[in-house]
């Protein structure tokens, strides 16, 4: 009986590692038809902590980037300086390796990119969109968490959030004279400070 247990304990763990080793594999490998038919199953699984946009056959230079920026309004009229949450959160990073910040800023990124896609009018205008909009939500919270931490005697009445999109030219164009990065600032909105954020404490 203790046998039978163990071996299919062995079955169980075997076949998830080796289902988990095959999304991985489909999600990093170049595109072809199964991965294109399963791209919303890929995102929502590969989101938000493992995902990390490599390719094991041809790494690729990047040739965009999106930051988000959060900040909050002490009083009627003035607010505080846009927070760059990705570098607060690198700061931190090096200021602790030990720390589980690797995890959160992994976490920030994938749904910075998520968001980052409402940019483009057409996706904006689809109420479905769902997925991105949740991904809103959780960089406002998130980021309220940090100017919360920030600025604690402080009583914050909204929040703005925005997105900095940078272009760059490609990559055997970037060392020439007239190539140069094109930076666009994609505001998300304006939104009453949420008031069931924990404080941070760390």
């Amino acid at each position: 009986m203790g046998l039978a247990i163990e071996t299919g304990f062995f079955l169980v763990i075997f076949g998830a590692v080796a289902v988990h080793s095959a999304i991985l594999m489909l999600n990093d490998g170049p595109d072809n038809a199964i991965k294109i038919q399963a791209t919303g199953f890929l995102q929502r699984y590969m989101n938000p902590f493992i995902s990390q946009g490599f390719s094991f056959f041809a790494p690729k230079p990047i040739d965009h980037d999106d930051d988000f920026f959060i900040r909050g309004e002490e009083k009627p009229g003035h607010w505080t300086p846009w927070l760059d949450v990705g570098q607060y959160l690198t700061d931190k990073i090096a200021a602790n390796r030990l720390s589980n910040f690797d995890l959160i800023a992994q976490s920030v990124r994938n749904q910075t990119l998520n968001a980052a896609s409402l940019a483009d009018p057409k996706v904006r205008k689809k109420v479905s969109n769902l997925y991105s909009y949740a991904s809103v939500q959780y960089l406002e919270r998130t980021g309220f968490a940090f100017l919360r931490y920030e600025y604690p005697h402080e009583n914050l009445l909204r929040v703005q959030t925005g997105i900095e999109q940078r272009v760059f030219p490609r990559f055997t164009r970037r060392f020439e004279n007239r190539s140069h990065s094109h930076v666009t600032f994609f505001f998300l909105g304006t939104d009453a400070a949420p008031r069931d954020v924990a404080q941070i404490r760390w």
